[in-house]
């Protein structure tokens, strides 16, 4: 049965034929459900008052092991984030006292987040109302093909990660 993706293919190949590539379909499905997950997380998170930035950094802060720090650069990399939407969002989350920010003991030019109590428990409530909204996202979906769907997404992905394109 055709969807959205299928009409706007179909709309590329006969406006502009030979313009789409064996992956067009894969790139634009993957984009789609990229802007369907990511809006089932903003709206997972908001009622906790979070950005999706916000949220990114309390879950990277909550995963980390005890004492539960990172620096901003290391939270930039890992969420793939400019240094200054982490900026933004550390006031932001520090205003609220969820985060506070430690001088590293050895170069105080440099700084460690810290999640605080109040940080850890709205953060280990909005994670689950995030897997909560991701898992209602796939309802419907039949286990056997959300497993071959990872397992194919993860060899995509492994290939990109090794390959000449790299990932940024």
């Amino acid at each position: 049965m055709p969807d959205h993706v299928d009409d706007v293919l179909a709309a590329w190949r006969r406006e502009l034929p030979g313009a789409l590539t064996g992956t067009s379909e894969l790139s634009k499905r993957v984009l789609d459900l990229a802007r369907t997950l990511s809006a089932a997380m903003a709206d997972a998170v908001s009622p906790f008052d979070l950005s999706v930035a916000e949220y990114d950094i309390l879950a990277a802060l909550r995963r980390t092991p005890a004492p539960r720090r990172l620096t901003p650069s290391q939270l930039a990399a890992e969420l793939i984030l400019s240094s200054g939407g982490v900026t933004k969002a550390l006031h932001a989350l520090a205003g609220r006292g969820l985060i506070e920010r430690q001088l590293h003991p050895a170069d105080r030019r440099r700084s460690f987040i810290l999640l605080t109590p109040a940080g850890e428990s709205l953060s280990e409530k909005a994670v689950t109302a995030s897997a909560s909204a991701q898992h209602a996202t796939f309802t419907g979906v039949a286990s056997r093909d959300t497993a071959a769907t990872t397992r194919v997404l993860r060899a995509l992905m492994q290939c990109l990660d090794n390959g000449p394109n790299l990932r940024r």
